[in-house]
């Protein structure tokens, strides 16, 4: 009869290389959405979105990139942010430009 070898021992471990865990940067791509939502919802406040807008739309654009680098698995919620944060600036800055033109067209000879 022939003996069974015994297994081979298990390799070593790898030292830790310092890289980022995946989906450590997650948060990025779910922060710059909500900004991005309030974005929408604020515009008609006189554009005060705008600022919203801003963070998601940068927010969203690191998320991108931190999912390219495979620090992050939400690539398409980080899109989402970035394409929804550029809607509500437009909007925003729209609902500033049409405010201005309506202040500066108004006629104020009647609270004379």
């Amino acid at each position: 009869m022939s003996e069974i070898p015994p297994p081979p021992p298990p390799a070593p471990a790898a030292p830790y290389s310092g890289a980022a865990v995946p989906g450590s940067k997650n948060w990025m791509g779910i922060v710059g959405l909500i900004l991005s939502i309030l974005a929408i919802l604020l515009a008609c406040c006189w554009g005060s979105g705008i600022l919203f807008a801003a963070g998601g739309a940068v927010l969203g654009f690191l998320g991108k990139k931190a999912a390219d680098n495979g620090e992050a698995t939400n690539r398409g919620l980080s899109s989402a942010a970035f394409i929804l944060g550029i809607v509500a600036a437009a909007l925003s800055a729209i609902v500033i430009v049409l405010g201005i033109f309506g202040f500066a067209a108004a006629d104020w000879s009647s609270y004379y």
